[in-house]
């Protein structure tokens, strides 16, 4: 048996187990191996018996079950490794023919149970559950998108609550928090693991994650929204998204302009991929590594190119990948530095009739760098504030070091914003004619400033919030399933005909496991509502 075998929720888990006549394999990839990427709970859980350790992990192409909620309906594939026998054992439920081989087993001896919490299921074996280590900044990604959603949306409709909601500023903050995020988060489990073949799996994957939707976007547009220009043949629908993503934001005229960030985020995310596996090649040089990535900054920062935010990120990933980040955080003055970093920034860029230096600062940075520090070589059309860059770092360093700001940001209703933040951030623009005609009637209808402001911003919010939810399985899903079957092919697995039609035909299959997974959940979501602390204690027997 040849097994690898990850256990945090945010790297890339290979799972491959060969038998006579019989091989399986399942790749999970990196939750957070995207900017904007739609948070999936992780479907591996670890199960402790004294003969060691089980993962468990669906195989299916929904992987948004996660134990000890699943359903105890569903099959399993159980192989069991018993330390000191070499021998291997696989036994099948069949309970629902129908969900049969949707999971299967991996177990491993292990000697770190000890101080593990445990939850206790009807079978009498203790499921242990680990969250993503980087769960929090899902839940960042989330808050930033939905920051886009207001600062668009309320500029102009609602002038005053914007002003009191902002601090009557200008922060344009959520563009590098996004772009600082995915060099954060793009490469973390190729650096753990140190392998150059995830880097090129996410090479080959990230053009179809982010093509794909703004093609599926230009389709919605046409057929149902009509709001940007009519796409008239193929090559403007396929051909010119492809040059727009590494054209550098040449805005494309069928589809919303809010699309200008996904051809920076192709663009880096390259520059990303490569300088990690130059790292890869200095894992023990840290003098190497930081003069690598130091020498990058100070590129980007003096041409002042989105660059600079995305290698900011990697710096943080290295750092915390090599234990700095922690011995930061041991330091006795660390939360008191980081706090005044935060706020010192937050002070800086703060523009107020008390002291007026934003703007001095600004103009004193633009002055050493590039163009006077346009947004890239020869982009004169935008001269963002210099500062915003040094906040929105601050803000990332304090996410980084603060177990509070983790616990925060890790909430449900946090992570649940970064799982919609993708289709949120591309479809906001498309409904504000719609809100519009929802605002004018609230007021007509109502004279309360308190109420109708408040009937402006709730409902609204909500509406995009499940717009945004429903579009993750026609968006989000798909482009991640055909960035992995592209990659397969590239890999040389299933590479023929009859594979790409067996693909096709399997759908149907694999849309109906979906389904019968998700009644199975609402159902149990709806008894635990209907009969209360009763039903959780029979679920939990």
């Amino acid at each position: 048996m040849d097994t690898h075998i990850g256990c945090n929720s945010c790297e890339m888990m290979e799972q491959i187990t060969a038998f006579p006549r019989l091989t399986r394999r399942n790749i999970q990839y990196d939750d957070c191996d995207s900017l904007i990427n739609s948070s999936r709970n992780n479907d591996a859980a670890e199960c402790y018996s004294p003969d060691g350790m089980y993962y468990e992990a669906g195989i299916s192409d929904d992987i948004n079950n996660s134990y000890p909620d699943s359903p105890k309906s569903q099959a399993s594939c159980n192989t069991i490794y018993q330390p000191g026998n070499d021998s291997l054992h696989l036994g099948e439920n069949d309970a629902n023919k129908d969900l049969a081989a949707s999971f299967i087993t991996i177990g491993m001896p292990s000697d770190k149970m000890a101080n593990t919490p445990a939850i206790k299921t009807c079978d009498g074996k203790p499921f242990v559950t680990k969250p993503s280590k980087l769960a929090h900044y899902d839940g960042l990604r989330g808050m930033a998108a939905l920051w886009v959603f207001f600062w668009h949306y309320l500029k102009d409709r609602s002038p005053s609550l914007f002003g009191l909601l902002f601090g009557y500023q200008n922060w344009n903050a959520s563009v590098p928090i996004f772009f600082i995020l995915s060099g954060r988060v793009l490469v973390v489990s190729a650096l753990k693991s140190g392998s150059q073949r995830q880097l090129v799996s996410a090479i080959i994957r990230r053009p179809f994650r982010l093509l794909m939707p703004l093609i599926i976007l230009m389709i919605i547009d046409n057929l149902v929204i009509h709001d940007r220009q009519p796409v008239n043949s193929l090559y403007e629908l396929i051909v010119e998204p492809i040059w727009f993503m590494f054209g550098s934001a040449n805005n494309l005229k069928t589809v919303t302009g809010d699309a200008w960030t996904l051809s920076y985020e192709y663009i880096f995310s390259n520059v990303i991929y490569y300088t990690a596996f130059v790292l890869l090649q200095f894992q023990h040089n840290d003098h190497t590594r930081y003069l690598i990535l130091g020498a990058s900054f100070v590129w980007y920062y003096l041409t002042h190119s989105w660059g600079m935010h995305f290698i900011a990120g990697l710096i943080l990933a290295d750092l915390a990948q090599h234990g700095y980040i922690e011995k930061y955080k041991s330091w006795g003055f660390s939360s008191y530095l980081t706090s005044a970093l935060f706020f010192g920034t937050m002070a800086l860029v703060f523009r107020n009739p008390w002291y007026d230096i934003a703007d001095k600062i600004d103009a004193t940075i633009r002055a050493y760098q590039f163009s006077n520090g346009n947004m890239g070589v020869g982009n004169a059309f935008w001269e963002p504030n210099a500062l915003i860059f040094s906040f929105s770092f601050a803000a990332m360093i304090a996410v980084e070091t603060s177990s509070y700001l983790q616990w925060f940001f890790s909430q449900s209703v946090f992570r649940f914003l970064g799982r919609i933040s993708f289709p949120m951030y591309l479809i906001h623009h498309y409904t504000f004619p719609m809100l519009d005609i929802f605002n004018d009637h609230v007021k007509q209808r109502f004279n309360d400033s308190l109420l109708t402001s408040i009937l402006i911003v709730v409902p609204p919010t909500l509406f995009i919030c499940f717009l945004s939810y429903l579009l993750i399985f026609i968006m989000d899903n798909p482009s991640v399933s055909i960035g992995k079957w592209i990659e397969q092919l590239v890999f040389g697995e299933n590479l023929s005909v009859l594979a790409f039609m067996t693909w096709m035909l399997d759908i149907a299959r694999r849309a109906k496991l979906s389904i019968s997974q998700k009644q199975l959940s609402i159902r149990g979501i709806i008894m635990r509502i209907y009969h209360g602390k009763e039903y959780k204690h029979l679920d939990s027997c």
